[in-house]
């Protein structure tokens, strides 16, 4: 993600929403999760110096916790940006309940397109989820992935959520295709041209909506 000083917030009106007091806790049937802090780094650097997580995430990016935690108070101050200008986009920090250990991150937020200075939010909205290996062929990541969905159409206001996966991951691919997204046509202006999922609207209507499988 880039840095506080990337911050790109101008999306278009229809993505904007009037929220009053999100929850901080978010809940599902086994999860539980709330806004990543720069606290959290200690507690969940494990993951992101395993190479079988981060594979397909740029590989170890931060190899100890103070270079985590820089980043960290990054995304912090970025998705608390976000809040105060009414909009929805999050980054959690997962826990399985009744367990005080972290085991993964969900993501709903802005697809990022662009390199480096030019790096900006676009108009399209994504999700994802990563998981600790402990915590890998439970389901989690599905819970996870219906979640986020249903966050972005509930109070995005969005008409079709995306998915990237890269093409050799897959397990997130089969994860996507089980929150009821679709493989559509990849855009080499997302993440160099991944593998992408989507869903409309109308489709997660005719599921049934939130909750839906």
């Amino acid at each position: 993600m880039p840095g506080a000083s990337l911050l790109a917030l101008h999306l278009p009106h229809a993505h904007r929403t009037a929220m009053s007091a999100p929850p901080d806790r978010i809940e599902t049937e086994r999860l539980w999760m709330r806004p990543t802090r720069a606290a959290d780094a200690e507690a969940t650097h494990y993951w992101q110096v395993d190479p079988e997580v981060v594979r397909f995430l740029g590989g170890i990016q931060h190899p100890t916790v103070e270079s985590f935690r820089a980043f960290l108070e990054r995304v912090e101050v970025k998705y608390d940006a976000y809040a105060a200008a009414g909009l929805p986009w999050v980054a959690l920090v997962v826990f399985e309940k009744g367990v005080e250990r972290p085991i993964g991150t969900a993501l709903c937020k802005p697809a990022p397109e662009g390199e480096g200075d030019g790096r900006r939010d676009s108009e399209e909205i994504e999700i994802g989820w990563h998981l600790a290996r402990q915590a890998w062929g439970r389901g989690f990541a599905t819970e996870l992935g219906r979640a986020m969905r249903d966050r972005a159409f509930e109070l995005g206001g969005v008409p079709h959520v995306n998915a990237f996966v890269d093409r050799e991951n897959t397990a997130s691919a089969r994860v996507a295709e089980r929150c009821g997204l679709r493989r559509v046509e990849p855009s080499p202006r997302f993440y160099g041209g991944a593998d992408r999922y989507r869903m409309t609207r109308a489709e997660w209507e005719a599921r049934g909506g939130s909750g839906s499988g």
